[in-house]
């Protein structure tokens, strides 16, 4: 189970995550997870949903550890959610606790209606300190389901995967098998951990394979990541093109990437010109495109470091123990729905009765084609969904509250490609009275996270329906 990660390093004193100026052992992360788990216990039951909520940091690891050890369900949320997510993901999980820092949990208590246990915790409330009675055993029960991750669909409302232990450790095994991972290496996670990709490829990925990792998500900034990595001795780190490109603005960033010995790009197509630009800058750091999705833990497919500056474009093999497979529309054609399957294939959604898995088979929406050679190539995806910086935008959601904004009498909100972000959310609204467009976009910053926040909202003549009153997608004035 994956909580046998943090079980088998129950003795190893080496630094297992260093934060800003903090710093614990995988045997101190273990004993405080413990610790914690023991609360939990006294007030909830095996199998209860609790949500972790915080940024990128060591309550973070201690306490969704402290949930698996505690024989529940972790529930990662991303720490700038706004409230009505949060209670939302509350209603449809039958969430029975929260996790969270104090300046949240006060927040979160004050809020009308909210009936949640609501645990708060800081670094002088953790214990590293255990009695001799106090033992964990290791489980084997790798079947049963262990964590629920947010992936946002094209029907409204986000989709909660549910992944078991084999879905996760198998994910784990592959991906690193796909990369050069050294027991002395020093990884830096920069995204949210609450994201399948930072989740299972970095955060539980080091962990398994036993190397220190520097938490720091303002690294994305040029000068901060290039101080991360010459305090810390960085050697890996996963990035998302957007943050490649902004690396891509300081003038020594061949230097500070080439301190590293490889880098993951993943969560976003990497465009034309940024792929020459990183096969022209970049000498000594290895670098793998991968290409992955939530449903899958997420990992799907790697470009080896060897292949990059041969294979421009592609999002390379797929990984051990998955099998990818692309159905074209029409016979002749080599470009289809790719579709996976593996032990890394999600359980399926939350609170839904239908299967996305056909004969075994994820369908995964994108289209693309595999090349003579076995490598994949993604052109686009069926679905509506938005990708920004790897971040999941579910286009319904925006346009549901848009239209809760007076004076508007009709949204509609898409994605357009971005060199940086790979995507951003534009949004079209059609009006019955003058507005503000300031006071629009004011309105969405106070009902979401950043990310969610149309880039661009325009005031159009008409938006476009069929005959059944459905927005036409991608058929715009």
């Amino acid at each position: 189970m994956i909580r046998n990660l943090l079980i088998d390093k129950k003795d190893n004193k080496k630094i297992a995550i260093k934060h800003r100026n903090e710093a614990i052992t995988f045997q101190q992360w273990h004993n405080a997870s413990l610790n914690l788990s023991k609360t939990i216990k006294k007030q909830l039951n095996p199998g209860d949903k609790i949500i972790v909520m915080f940024e990128n940091n060591i309550l973070y690891c201690v306490s969704y550890f402290a949930v698996l050890y505690a024989d529940c369900i972790v529930v990662p949320c991303y720490k700038d959610s706004m409230i009505s997510e949060v209670c939302r993901i509350i209603k449809d999980l039958d969430i029975q606790m929260i996790i969270t820092d104090c300046d949240k949990a006060q927040y979160l208590s004050k809020q009308p209606d909210f009936n949640n246990t609501i645990m708060s915790i800081d670094m002088s409330t953790i214990s590293y300190n255990l009695t001799t009675t106090d033992d964990i055993s290791c489980s084997n029960d790798d079947d049963k389901l262990s964590v629920i991750l947010q992936s946002s669909g094209t029907s409204g409302k986000s989709k909660y995967v549910m992944l078991s232990s084999k879905n996760i450790i198998s994910n784990i095994k592959a991906h690193l098998d796909s990369v050069d991972v050294l027991e002395d290496d020093v990884g830096l996670i920069v995204l949210p951990m609450s994201f399948s990709y930072a989740h299972t490829s970095q955060f539980l990925s080091y962990l398994y394979a036993g190397i220190t990792s520097i938490l720091n998500d303002n690294a994305y900034f040029p000068t901060v990541f290039k101080k991360t990595i010459i305090d810390n001795g960085v050697t890996i780190t996963n990035i998302t093109p957007s943050i490649l490109n902004n690396l891509f603005n300081d003038i020594d960033v061949d230097e500070t990437i080439d301190k590293l010995r490889h880098i993951c790009i993943g969560t976003a197509m990497l465009n034309t010109r940024l792929w020459e630009k990183a096969i022209k800058v970049i000498k000594k750091c290895k670098i793998y495109s991968t290409y992955g999705i939530t449903e899958a833990s997420p990992r799907l497919t790697t470009l080896p470091a060897q292949d990059f500056k041969r294979k421009i474009g592609s999002v390379g093999l797929a990984i051990e123990g998955v099998h990818i497979k692309v159905l074209p529309s029409n016979e002749g054609e080599k470009e289809g729905e790719i579709c996976v399957k593996g032990n890394n294939v999600m359980l399926g959604y939350y609170g839904q009765i239908n299967n996305p898995v056909n004969d075994g088979y994820l369908y995964t929406g994108d289209i693309g084609y595999i090349d003579s050679e076995g490598y994949l190539f993604i052109i686009g995806r069926k679905k509506n969904l938005i990708i920004k910086n790897g971040l999941n935008i579910n286009p319904e959601e925006i346009e549901n509250v848009l239209e809760q904004y007076p004076g508007i009498r009709c949204a509609y909100v898409f994605a357009q490609k971005d060199d940086y972000c790979g995507e951003v959310p534009i949004a079209h609204i059609e009006v019955n009275t003058p507005i503000q467009l300031y006071d629009v976009k004011q309105f969405c910053a106070e009902r979401f996270a950043e990310y969610k926040i149309p880039s661009q909202i325009l005031i159009v003549n008409k938006i476009n329906r069929t005959l059944s009153g459905k927005i036409k997608r991608d058929n715009r004035e």
